[in-house]
């Protein structure tokens, strides 16, 4: 409403140059912007390979304790399958069953923290399994990870990681292994641990 009572009070001729000229009015506002965008200095350059290398090497870290965390829990449980890959002991954890030296709130706990590792999981597979690259795309500086198990295949996919996504991350996996060790320091119920498969009973 308020721009139609302006166009009203304008001349026939000032009202025409208003409608064709409006390509003209934006020019100019568009080249200030430009011009103030350009007195900007340019950005710093973004992380070197130094950098990512120590960024790769603490996510991993992120992911040892978790894993440490996990073997933790099911030690503590019984479990004596403790070193198949991270994603094996993910799924055995998550399907042990309240009993008394596992209680059913540790176990709620400890299946919302796995929920949020396993989608995690491919991530770590292609660090873990992939020389790292560092490549700059669209300004912005990347690692670059190819898997060893799909460099066969003739268009391989690749894992990008920013500096910024490392760092978060490594937070993430950092924060759920510190819920899964407080699950683990939680003492033992008083009953006694799980009987291995063949011990021997009682008298």
């Amino acid at each position: 409403m308020f721009q139609m009572r302006c166009i009203v009070r304008l001349s026939p001729g000032a009202r025409r140059r208003a409608i064709y000229g409006l390509r003209t009015i934006i020019g100019p506002f568009s080249r200030t912007i430009m011009n103030a965008v350009s007195t900007i200095k340019p950005s710093p350059p973004g992380p070197g390979i130094d950098a990512f290398h120590r960024a790769r090497s603490r996510c991993l870290d992120a992911f040892a304790g978790a894993e440490a965390a996990v073997v933790m829990i099911m030690a503590r449980t019984g479990e004596s399958n403790l070193t198949v890959p991270l994603g094996a002991k993910v799924e055995a954890l998550a399907k042990l069953k309240p009993d008394p030296t596992y209680s059913n709130n540790a176990k709620k706990t400890v299946d919302g923290e796995l929920e949020k590792l396993r989608p995690l999981l491919c991530v770590r597979a292609d660090i873990v399994h992939a020389r790292m690259e560092i490549v700059t795309i669209d300004g912005d500086v990347h690692a670059r990870f190819a898997n060893a198990a799909v460099l066969w295949h003739p268009y391989p996919t690749f894992r990008l990681l920013n500096y910024r996504q490392f760092g978060e991350l490594t937070a993430t996996v950092e924060a759920i292994a510190a819920k899964l060790r407080d699950v683990a320091s939680v003492s033992r119920a008083s009953s006694p641990p799980r009987p291995s498969p063949g011990a021997a009973g009682g008298p």
